[in-house]
């Protein structure tokens, strides 16, 4: 009788634990924010903003691009939807586009994941001083990846990813949810005249395109 007794504490306690436990996720459908994208191998260091957008599945970013000898700046506007990518320079005003040939992939912890625990950004010793957050790694496609999300609303903080090709960083801050311009999707007049060119070739930014699960 005892033991019976002592079942439906334990069985409580495992669902507590069980709750308690941090989950797989996805973060908000649509962001504003930062992101600084570090690649060593190519000596390139990108800064910038970024909008996101799941529900019409279309990325746009405004970002600084700095190869160690020159600085420029660059937008690409993202339409999945369309299959479509347009890369804009603000300093002379030109632009290309091209087929967009891969897949959207939302922002959050992919199925395979596997979590390596819970941390503090800050400390968890002073109220209202730390952050907690969820580290997650898996290898897949021939990539190892390391990737960092709050544990409130799943936002991404960083994603680092490694083969044998060399390895990159980006890390995202100062993020609001919502899209407060949704003119930034349009692509600028001069993207209208040129004929289509595959950009497959030129490096991306965010998470979403540099994803190793793109192939």
């Amino acid at each position: 009788m005892k033991l019976l007794a002592a079942l439906p504490v334990f069985c409580l306690l495992a669902l507590a634990s069980a709750q308690d436990s941090p989950q797989r996720c996805t973060s908000p459908y649509q962001m504003d924010g930062m992101v600084a994208v570090f690649v060593p191998l190519q000596l390139a260091s990108d800064y910038g903003t970024f909008s996101y957008d799941a529900v019409n599945e279309r990325v746009y970013s405004n970002i600084f691009v700095n190869n160690g000898e020159q600085t420029w700046q660059q937008v690409d506007i993202l339409l999945f939807e369309k299959s479509m990518i347009y890369r804009y320079f603000p300093q002379n005003k030109t632009c290309l586009k091209g087929p967009l040939r891969v897949p959207f992939q939302k922002f959050g912890v992919p199925k395979d994941a596997t979590l390596l625990g819970p941390i503090f950004a800050g400390t968890s010793e002073i109220p209202r001083a730390g952050l907690l957050c969820n580290n997650w790694n898996g290898f897949e496609h021939g990539t190892y990846y390391l990737m960092t999300f709050t544990d409130y609303d799943c936002f991404p903080l960083y994603f680092v990813a490694a083969n044998r090709k060399g390895w990159f960083s980006e890390s995202y801050f100062n993020i609001t949810v919502g899209i407060r311009d949704p003119t930034v999707f349009t692509p600028p007049p001069e993207c209208d005249h040129l004929a289509s060119e595959t950009l497959a070739s030129r490096r991306h930014h965010l998470w979403v395109l540099s994803s190793p699960f793109l192939g």
